[in-house]
């Protein structure tokens, strides 16, 4: 395998000439590993743009339209006990709690509680 190394290209002019090669470089990479899913997952290196992360974060927080009706109905039901024993929060949910939601949804939750009881 031939090494390749940028090395003596961005060692070489003013800070700000050395600095635009290397965001060059960077910009071709990340595009060929957006672009080729394959060669993406091989490589131990990620490249994203200064700040894409908060972008991502923010998108996600503008995009949330609202907890879906199951969060709604725990909430509901659970209000009054949480806000006079605060402490209950971190209890178990009863069973009683669940009346409105579908079976399938009580094994996943209690599959997630399980998950985080074992943190």
């Amino acid at each position: 395998m031939t090494e390749f190394t940028l090395l003596p290209v961005i060692t070489i002019g003013t800070v700000d000439e050395r600095a635009s090669r290397i965001n060059i470089a960077l910009k071709e990479i990340r595009d060929v590993l957006n672009a080729e899913e394959e060669i993406s997952q091989k490589v131990h290196y990620q490249v994203k743009e200064r700040g894409e992360n908060d972008r991502k974060r923010l998108a996600k927080v503008f995009k949330f339209s609202g907890p879906d009706h199951d969060t709604v109905s725990v909430l509901s039901n659970n209000a009054s006990v949480w806000l006079h024993s605060p402490e209950s929060f971190w209890y178990h949910p009863n069973h009683a709690s669940w009346d409105n939601v579908p079976i399938e949804a009580e094994v996943v939750g209690s599959y997630i509680q399980t998950k985080r009881d074992d943190a």
